[in-house]
């Protein structure tokens, strides 16, 4: 990052920058694919084989997401996606 952020400001070939700059452009449009928009966000976001226990159930899956007040999971078991309120678990 810090390579990019030099090339660009400091070195002043402007056909190096323009090219560097258009290929983030075109590496950033990318995700617009599904397919690979999927499987970035999967990379990036998801956790495979998580534990989380309330007080009456306990759920094994995959972490979708994470927020601050949420949880969303893909129970293996019911082979369904839950939000659960982070307040009730016991992590």
């Amino acid at each position: 990052v810090f390579i990019i952020g030099f090339t660009i400001t400091y070195i002043e070939n402007t056909k190096i920058s323009i090219t560097l700059l258009g290929t983030l452009f075109f590496i950033t449009l990318l995700v617009f694919i599904p397919s690979i928009g999927r499987e970035a966000g999967a990379k990036i976001l998801q956790k495979k084989d998580i534990l989380y226990r309330d007080s009456k159930f306990t759920y094994r899956g995959t972490l979708y997401y994470e927020g601050r007040q949420k949880v969303t999971i893909y129970d293996n078991e019911l082979k369904r996606l839950i939000t659960l309120n982070k307040k009730d678990l016991h992590i």
